[in-house]
């Protein structure tokens, strides 16, 4: 409890000497906070798409390969980019821009790239971003 008032006392001098609101100021944290998280993911899933071609690849690699009982790298790589692959989806399917951030595969397996409000342009965006989250946590 002491923690939340300390919270609301800093937002409160924040919002003194800031032209925000409290409320654009927590969603603007929010915003930046889940914005940093996808790209973290989408980083990580880069980083293991360089070194592995797909997660495809790599699965079928455990297959044929195995895992050496002296070196479990591949696993936990491949645990790695399952967990990537579950948080980042179910985060950016949450957002009303969803169709740019993420893009799916066709019943061919080609990807479909769908057209969205959101062009990439923070700055552009933000108001955009800031009412989604209103919405979605009812303020």
């Amino acid at each position: 409890m002491a923690r939340e008032i300390g919270i609301q006392e800093l937002i409160q001098r924040a919002t003194t000497v800031l032209p925000v609101s409290g409320e654009d100021l927590l969603l603007r944290g929010i915003t930046a906070e889940a914005v940093e998280r996808i790209f973290a993911l989408k980083r990580a899933a880069a980083h293991l798409q360089a070194q592995y071609g797909s997660l495809e690849a790599l699965e079928q690699r455990i297959r044929e390969e195995g895992v050496p009982p002296d070196d479990h790298t591949l696993y936990t790589d491949l645990l790695e980019w399952r967990a990537i692959r579950h948080e980042g989806i179910e985060s950016i399917r949450q957002l009303r821009s969803y169709p740019h951030h993420f893009q799916r595969r066709d019943e061919q397996g080609r990807w479909v790239f769908e057209e969205s409000a959101m062009q990439g342009d923070v700055e552009r965006d933000i108001e955009q971003v800031l009412e989604v989250l209103r919405a979605f946590l009812g303020l």
